[in-house]
């Protein structure tokens, strides 16, 4: 795991659409008590527009980045410098970049999607908001904004809780342990 950036990052990677919601998060940067942290959205599609019409308006629109898509690669360097990565989607089914983003030892504030929960524990190994609760959002992200620890514990508890639960191996092993009793 890499070392966290000098001035902190919140990041975003997926599709900027309805269902993703990254304005919910571009609203909570904006009200968060914090101004030490950057945000960074990786990806593009109809949201994007509202994204910059809204960042331009911000006082602090100096602190956030719209990348647009970028290489895999590149993504998965920006989990391991990010403080905090947070996907506020409405609906979820298995979403991946949760998986690297704990894979990364990234701390990690979602919305309580059936996706998300099958890959969090709540409080242990990252922060689940209620997805129609737009103020806890926020109060997560203000609660990791204020704690370099608490980051710090959730992305190690999130790296181990990956290590021992979603390793390829591990996952072709739960695989063959259906198919064994399908059988």
């Amino acid at each position: 795991i890499k070392s966290r950036q000098e001035k902190p990052q919140v990041l975003y990677v997926g599709r900027l659409d309805g269902n993703k919601r990254p304005e919910w998060l571009l609203d909570a940067f904006l009200q968060a008590e914090s101004e030490q942290f950057e945000l960074h959205f990786v990806g593009s599609g109809p949201r994007q527009k509202l994204l910059e019409e809204k960042i331009e308006k911000s006082d602090r629109s100096s602190d956030i980045y719209l990348h647009g898509q970028i290489p895999r690669q590149q993504v998965l360097e920006r989990m391991q410098e990010a403080a905090i990565f947070v996907l506020p989607s409405d609906f979820e089914n298995c979403p991946n970049v949760i998986v690297e983003a704990i894979a990364s030892g990234c701390p990690i504030v979602a919305s309580n999607t059936m996706g998300a929960r099958q890959l969090l524990i709540d409080g242990e190994t990252g922060l689940l908001f209620e997805k129609s609760n737009k103020k806890q959002l926020r109060d997560y992200l203000d609660e990791l904004l204020r704690s370099e620890q608490r980051r710090r514990k959730l992305g190690r508890d999130a790296h181990e809780y990956a290590q021992e639960n979603h390793t390829a191996s591990v996952v072709a092993d739960k695989y063959l342990q259906i198919g064994r009793e399908v059988i």
